[in-house]
Parts: C-alpha cells; sequence; structure tokens
C-alpha cells in the first residue's frame, strides 16, 4: 500500500530503490562536483521545482532556473528532507524571482549549478558554505 504520494513501489520508504530520506550524517550528493573557483551569482525565475532521486543519498531538491530569459540553468539545492523539511517552512514556488548564488559546473556537457544560498524577496535559503560544505550536516566551526 502506497503514501498516496507515488513514491511506493512496494519497499516501504523507497523510490526506485533509491532511499527515500537521506540520512542527515551522510555527505552531500553533489559536495564531489562542488568547485570554489566557479562560484557565481545568477538571477532569474523559479520554472520548475522537482525532487531527484540520488542514488545512496535520498531525494535532492532540484530549482530549475531561467536566467535572462534566455538560459535554463538546473541548480541542485540539497536533500529534499531540509529543503522541504521543518527547518525550511517556505517552499519555491514556480514564478518566484530567485536570486542563487553557487558553484556552476558542468559534468559530461550538463551545465548546472550547486547552490550556496538562494535569496527571494527579503528570505535567505543558506545551503552550503564558500568551500561547499552542506549546512544540514553536523558541527559547524562559527567565526567571530
Amino acid at each position: 500500500m502506497g503514501y498516496g504520494y507515488g513514491y511506493d513501489r512496494g519497499y516501504g520508504d523507497y523510490y526506485y530503490g533509491y532511499p527515500m530520506y537521506a540520512d542527515p550524517g551522510r555527505k552531500d550528493a553533489y559536495n564531489k562536483f562542488f568547485d570554489s573557483k566557479t562560484i557565481k551569482t545568477i538571477s532569474g525565475q523559479a520554472i520548475k521545482v522537482d525532487q531527484v532521486p540520488e542514488p545512496g543519498f535520498g531525494l535532492e531538491m532540484r530549482l530549475t532556473v531561467f536566467i535572462d530569459e534566455k538560459e535554463i540553468l538546473p541548480v541542485y539545492l540539497g536533500p529534499a528532507f531540509y529543503i522541504v523539511g521543518t527547518e525550511q517552512a517556505n517552499n519555491f514556488k514556480l514564478g518566484d524571482k530567485v536570486t542563487v548564488t553557487g558553484s556552476q559546473v558542468t559534468i559530461r556537457g550538463e551545465s548546472f549549478m550547486i547552490a550556496t544560498t538562494v535569496k527571494r524577496g527579503n528570505e535567505v535559503l543558506r545551503l552550503r558554505d564558500k568551500d561547499g560544505n552542506p549546512e544540514w550536516i553536523g558541527w559547524k566551526k562559527t567565526t567571530y
């Protein structure tokens, strides 16, 4: 019996064999691609918000941004449990005007961004530090 959301394929909390919920202590699926030398800021309109299965990590949130009315760029935010969970009350909606800062990389011919922050109006969603370390994993050193 399913949950009514299309996730249950007879394996409990799995999506086509991938765990739905990542362990908060696991590494970031996109950290291996993050390059602090490629950090840039883009602005545009959210045209798609979806969850994509990442083998071994669970569901990842992806925001697709239409930049300058000419370029479409997928932006990987982080695990779904962090983005849509209790920590992040306001979810993204189609048409939102966003400013995204992150590492823009090209892997196998596909250009995408791994977000460090996303701004929407006066709200800022902090996802990773300048070195790509995720906000949702473990203790952080503070600087005063």
